[in-house]
Parts: structure tokens; C-alpha cells; sequence
């Protein structure tokens, strides 16, 4: 078995409620990197999905984008979640 996402094998996207985070950490790069996923309901009755990614051990950057509905953010959560994947980072909690 090769890496996810590696050649003819295909990523499945993990479904979540609320937050999802994945960890990347490769001593041989020196690497420890984080990205989370979180799902938070608008003031406007929306969702906004905020990503935020860093080192680990730090606060890292974010940044927000607002959906009107969680299936309007579908198509975004799933490329993040899959790009993450295709990349190395193993999921570490589901909420």
C-alpha cells in the first residue's frame, strides 16, 4: 500500500459535524505542521468554514469564508480535506 492518494488509489473524504484537524510531521524534513477544519454557524442564519494551519505548537494563520448553507460549503470542505490527504497529513481528531 503506497501513500493515500498516491497513484490509482483513491482519497476518501472524511464527513464531520463540526471540526476536523490533520497533522503532518516528518523529522527527516523537519516538519510538524497542522491544518484543521471547523464548520461555525453565521450571525446571518450561514456557515462560515474556517481553516487554519501552522506549525504545531503555534497558534498558526486562518482564514474564513461564508457560505450561505453547509451544502454550499461542500464542494470546498471536500478539496481541503482531500488535498490534505493526497498530501501526507494524517487525520488526528473528528468533532
Amino acid at each position: 500500500m503506497g501513500e493515500p492518494g498516491g497513484a490509482g488509489e483513491a482519497v476518501t473524504v472524511v464527513p464531520f459535524a463540526h471540526a476536523v484537524r490533520f497533522v503532518s510531521v516528518d523529522p527527516a524534513k523537519h516538519r510538524a505542521r497542522f491544518y484543521e477544519l471547523r464548520l461555525l454557524p453565521t450571525l446571518w442564519g450561514g456557515v462560515a468554514l474556517v481553516r487554519a494551519w501552522g506549525r504545531l505548537g503555534t497558534p498558526g494563520r486562518w482564514a474564513a469564508t461564508e457560505y450561505p448553507d453547509r451544502e454550499a460549503a461542500g464542494p470546498d470542505v471536500e478539496r481541503a480535506v482531500r488535498r490534505r490527504l493526497g498530501r501526507g497529513y494524517r487525520l488526528v481528531a473528528v468533532r
